[in-house]
Protein backbone atom coordinates (compact mmCIF):
# COMPACT_ATOMS: atom_id res chain seq x y z
CA UNK A 1 0.00 0.00 0.00
CA UNK A 2 1.34 3.41 -0.86
CA UNK A 3 1.56 5.21 2.21
CA UNK A 4 0.09 8.86 2.55
CA UNK A 5 2.09 11.85 2.76
CA UNK A 6 0.17 14.90 2.58
CA UNK A 7 1.18 17.23 6.21
CA UNK A 8 1.64 20.84 5.46
CA UNK A 9 5.35 21.38 6.17
CA UNK A 10 5.93 24.57 7.51
CA UNK A 11 8.86 26.08 9.60
CA UNK A 12 10.44 29.01 11.42
CA UNK A 13 13.06 31.30 10.88
CA UNK A 14 14.90 32.60 13.49
CA UNK A 15 12.86 35.24 14.16
CA UNK A 16 10.18 33.14 14.77
CA UNK A 17 7.81 33.85 12.17
CA UNK A 18 5.87 31.27 10.60
CA UNK A 19 7.74 29.94 7.13
CA UNK A 20 6.17 27.69 4.55
CA UNK A 21 7.41 25.94 1.89
CA UNK A 22 6.24 25.37 -2.03
CA UNK A 23 7.45 24.36 -5.45
CA UNK A 24 8.53 25.95 -8.80
CA UNK A 25 7.28 23.50 -11.46
CA UNK A 26 7.99 24.55 -14.56
CA UNK A 27 6.35 23.33 -17.96
CA UNK A 28 8.09 21.05 -20.40
CA UNK A 29 11.68 21.11 -18.85
CA UNK A 30 13.75 18.78 -19.62
CA UNK A 31 11.37 16.54 -21.39
CA UNK A 32 12.43 14.30 -24.34
CA UNK A 33 15.06 16.64 -25.54
CA UNK A 34 13.31 19.83 -25.40
CA UNK A 35 14.60 22.69 -23.05
CA UNK A 36 17.55 20.65 -21.12
CA UNK A 37 19.25 22.95 -18.84
CA UNK A 38 21.32 22.15 -15.89
CA UNK A 39 18.85 21.43 -12.89
CA UNK A 40 21.69 22.80 -10.42
CA UNK A 41 22.44 25.60 -12.08
CA UNK A 42 19.16 26.88 -13.03
CA UNK A 43 18.43 26.10 -9.19
CA UNK A 44 21.38 28.41 -8.29
CA UNK A 45 20.59 31.41 -10.90
CA UNK A 46 16.82 31.31 -8.92
CA UNK A 47 18.83 31.47 -5.70
CA UNK A 48 21.00 34.80 -6.39
CA UNK A 49 17.96 36.64 -8.52
CA UNK A 50 15.29 36.03 -5.76
CA UNK A 51 14.64 38.86 -2.83
CA UNK A 52 10.97 37.74 -1.47
CA UNK A 53 11.67 33.96 -1.31
CA UNK A 54 13.98 31.73 -0.44
CA UNK A 55 15.08 29.14 -2.92
CA UNK A 56 16.47 25.69 -0.76
CA UNK A 57 16.67 22.63 -2.66
CA UNK A 58 15.84 21.25 -5.84
CA UNK A 59 14.53 17.44 -6.86
CA UNK A 60 17.15 15.40 -9.19
CA UNK A 61 14.85 14.98 -11.84
CA UNK A 62 15.53 17.10 -15.05
CA UNK A 63 12.05 17.88 -14.98
CA UNK A 64 12.74 20.47 -12.67
CA UNK A 65 10.94 20.91 -9.08
CA UNK A 66 12.58 24.09 -6.86
CA UNK A 67 12.08 24.35 -3.51
CA UNK A 68 11.49 27.70 -1.71
CA UNK A 69 10.08 28.76 1.54
CA UNK A 70 8.25 32.11 2.01
CA UNK A 71 6.48 34.12 4.22
CA UNK A 72 4.14 36.00 2.24
CA UNK A 73 1.23 34.99 0.00
CA UNK A 74 2.39 37.37 -2.12
CA UNK A 75 5.44 35.82 -2.91
CA UNK A 76 4.00 33.11 -4.52
CA UNK A 77 3.46 35.01 -7.48
CA UNK A 78 6.92 36.36 -7.30
CA UNK A 79 8.35 32.88 -7.45
CA UNK A 80 6.74 32.30 -10.77
CA UNK A 81 7.83 35.25 -12.37
CA UNK A 82 10.93 35.37 -11.21
CA UNK A 83 10.99 31.23 -12.54
CA UNK A 84 9.56 32.24 -15.60
CA UNK A 85 12.44 35.46 -16.13
CA UNK A 86 15.06 32.50 -15.36
CA UNK A 87 13.91 30.06 -16.81
CA UNK A 88 12.59 31.43 -19.66
CA UNK A 89 9.68 28.73 -19.61
CA UNK A 90 5.79 29.12 -18.06
CA UNK A 91 6.17 28.30 -14.63
CA UNK A 92 3.22 27.14 -12.00
CA UNK A 93 3.87 26.86 -8.10
CA UNK A 94 2.18 24.57 -5.61
CA UNK A 95 2.12 25.09 -1.78
CA UNK A 96 2.94 21.50 0.06
CA UNK A 97 -0.38 21.79 1.48
CA UNK A 98 -1.54 21.79 -2.28
CA UNK A 99 0.47 18.94 -3.03
CA UNK A 100 -0.55 16.97 0.37
CA UNK A 101 -4.48 16.94 -0.79
CA UNK A 102 -3.20 15.82 -4.31
CA UNK A 103 -1.24 12.73 -2.56
CA UNK A 104 -4.47 12.08 -0.48
CA UNK A 105 -6.39 11.64 -3.41
CA UNK A 106 -4.28 9.17 -4.79
CA UNK A 107 -6.19 5.32 -4.27
CA UNK A 108 -5.00 3.71 -1.13
CA UNK A 109 -4.43 0.21 -3.41
CA UNK A 110 -1.90 2.19 -5.56
CA UNK A 111 1.78 0.73 -4.88
CA UNK A 112 5.47 1.96 -6.14
CA UNK A 113 7.15 -0.04 -9.01
CA UNK A 114 10.39 0.42 -10.89
CA UNK A 115 9.80 4.07 -9.36
CA UNK A 116 6.55 4.84 -10.61
CA UNK A 117 3.72 4.96 -8.87
CA UNK A 118 0.91 3.11 -10.60
CA UNK A 119 -2.43 1.44 -10.35
CA UNK A 120 -3.85 -1.78 -11.29
CA UNK A 121 -7.05 -1.42 -13.15
CA UNK A 122 -8.87 -4.09 -15.46
CA UNK A 123 -7.09 -3.50 -18.31
CA UNK A 124 -3.52 -4.18 -16.74
CA UNK A 125 -1.01 -1.48 -14.91
CA UNK A 126 -0.97 2.38 -15.26
CA UNK A 127 1.52 4.89 -13.86
CA UNK A 128 -0.42 7.68 -11.96
CA UNK A 129 0.57 11.38 -13.30
CA UNK A 130 0.29 14.48 -11.93
CA UNK A 131 -0.91 17.42 -13.94
CA UNK A 132 -1.32 20.89 -12.42
CA UNK A 133 -3.03 23.70 -14.36
CA UNK A 134 -2.40 27.42 -14.53
CA UNK A 135 -6.33 28.16 -13.82
CA UNK A 136 -9.21 26.51 -11.83
CA UNK A 137 -11.70 24.50 -14.31
CA UNK A 138 -15.40 24.76 -13.27
CA UNK A 139 -16.91 21.32 -12.25
CA UNK A 140 -18.67 20.55 -15.79
CA UNK A 141 -15.49 21.64 -17.64
CA UNK A 142 -13.81 19.08 -15.70
CA UNK A 143 -12.99 15.99 -18.15
CA UNK A 144 -13.45 12.80 -16.98
CA UNK A 145 -12.33 9.36 -18.26
CA UNK A 146 -10.72 8.43 -21.45
CA UNK A 147 -9.02 11.49 -22.95
CA UNK A 148 -6.53 9.72 -25.05
CA UNK A 149 -5.31 6.36 -26.25
CA UNK A 150 -3.54 5.65 -23.25
CA UNK A 151 -4.53 8.30 -21.02
CA UNK A 152 -7.61 8.65 -18.83
CA UNK A 153 -8.03 11.35 -15.93
CA UNK A 154 -8.67 9.25 -12.29
CA UNK A 155 -9.75 12.36 -10.01
CA UNK A 156 -9.65 16.13 -9.93
CA UNK A 157 -8.44 16.74 -6.38
CA UNK A 158 -9.21 20.54 -6.51
CA UNK A 159 -10.16 22.87 -9.42
CA UNK A 160 -6.73 23.22 -10.52
CA UNK A 161 -5.04 19.83 -10.21
CA UNK A 162 -5.70 16.43 -12.13
CA UNK A 163 -4.82 12.87 -11.50
CA UNK A 164 -4.22 10.72 -14.65
CA UNK A 165 -3.69 6.82 -15.39
CA UNK A 166 -1.28 6.49 -18.09
CA UNK A 167 -0.25 3.15 -20.04
CA UNK A 168 3.09 4.31 -21.38
CA UNK A 169 4.93 3.15 -24.00
CA UNK A 170 8.27 1.84 -23.64
CA UNK A 171 10.05 2.13 -20.54
CA UNK A 172 10.22 5.77 -20.03
CA UNK A 173 7.12 7.41 -21.22
CA UNK A 174 6.31 10.74 -22.02
CA UNK A 175 5.03 13.01 -19.09
CA UNK A 176 4.02 15.70 -21.82
CA UNK A 177 2.12 13.53 -23.50
CA UNK A 178 -0.32 13.53 -20.72
CA UNK A 179 0.03 16.79 -19.91
CA UNK A 180 -0.76 17.64 -23.72
CA UNK A 181 -4.31 14.98 -23.76
CA UNK A 182 -5.25 17.53 -20.12
CA UNK A 183 -4.76 20.86 -21.74
CA UNK A 184 -6.80 20.01 -24.97
CA UNK A 185 -9.39 18.26 -22.58
CA UNK A 186 -10.72 21.94 -20.84
CA UNK A 187 -9.96 23.95 -23.88
CA UNK A 188 -13.37 26.07 -24.61
CA UNK A 189 -14.15 28.84 -26.80
CA UNK A 190 -14.19 32.19 -25.00
CA UNK A 191 -11.58 31.40 -22.24
CA UNK A 192 -7.73 32.58 -21.49
CA UNK A 193 -5.91 29.84 -22.76
CA UNK A 194 -5.20 27.48 -19.47
CA UNK A 195 -1.52 25.68 -19.21
CA UNK A 196 -0.26 22.80 -17.61
CA UNK A 197 2.93 21.06 -16.66
CA UNK A 198 2.96 16.97 -15.71
CA UNK A 199 5.23 15.09 -12.88
CA UNK A 200 5.18 11.07 -12.29
CA UNK A 201 3.46 11.57 -9.28
CA UNK A 202 6.05 9.64 -7.46
CA UNK A 203 8.02 12.97 -7.13
CA UNK A 204 5.41 14.67 -5.99
CA UNK A 205 5.64 11.75 -3.02
CA UNK A 206 9.44 12.69 -3.16
CA UNK A 207 9.29 16.70 -2.56
CA UNK A 208 6.49 16.02 0.28
CA UNK A 209 8.83 14.07 2.38
CA UNK A 210 11.92 16.23 1.23
CA UNK A 211 13.78 13.02 -0.25
CA UNK A 212 16.13 12.85 -3.61
CA UNK A 213 16.26 16.47 -2.81
CA UNK A 214 20.19 18.55 -3.71
CA UNK A 215 20.90 21.95 -2.62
Amino acid sequence: MLSKLNDPLTVSDPENRPVSQAVLLPKNMGNRGQNELSVRATFLELARASTQVRFIAYHYRRSGNFVFEYDDEGAISEAAKIGEQVIGLQCLVRRFPELGVVSAAVPTHATMATGSVVLNISSGLRRVIYVALSEAVAAPLQAKGSIGERIEVLSWPSDQDVLCLYDRPGERGDVGEVTRAVERSVLNPGRSEIYGTGRAMSVILDLLALRRLRS
